[in-house]
């Protein structure tokens, strides 16, 4: 059993170590392929840290519905089916991602939960056990 006090210092270490990889992607010179750089950033989180599933999702103003641009990890396929939005009168705006782009503020959700329902059994398909989602203003590109 590892030792617990280790486990967040190298959760730390991962996500710096992601980060540090990432940064350089995100700030590239004008006229780069954003959606290549994004889902590159997608690949370097999930292997750094480990996780089965990272996307990369975007809102257009005005707009209800969240296109996936890029998606890496084991579950990639998971996340080419996800139809989302934060429309309370959808079932892509119930869930999650909807609270979330309404709440502006970031979250974790158990699969368990009852907002999960509509996602529920492709997402134990692909062995996700929670999902963790932040808001709006890390979206932003100004």
């Amino acid at each position: 059993m590892p030792n617990r006090a280790a486990v967040p210092g190298e959760l730390r270490e991962r996500f710096y170590r992601s980060v540090a990889e990432t940064l350089s992607l995100l700030h590239a010179a004008p006229g780069h392929d954003r959606r290549r750089a994004l889902l590159e950033v997608s690949r370097i989180l999930a292997a750094t840290m480990k996780l089965p599933l990272v996307w990369i999702g975007r809102r257009e103003s005005n707009m209800h519905a969240v296109e996936v641009l890029a998606a890496a990890g084991p579950a990639q396929a998971y996340a080419e089916t996800l139809r989302l939005s934060d429309a309370m009168d959808e079932p892509g705006g119930r869930g999650p991602v909807g609270i979330v782009l309404r709440e502006e503020r970031a979250r974790v959700t158990p699969v368990a939960s009852a907002e999960f329902a509509h996602w529920r059994a492709a997402a134990r398909q692909h062995g996700l056990a929670r999902s963790c989602w932040t808001g709006p203003s890390a979206w932003s590109t100004s």
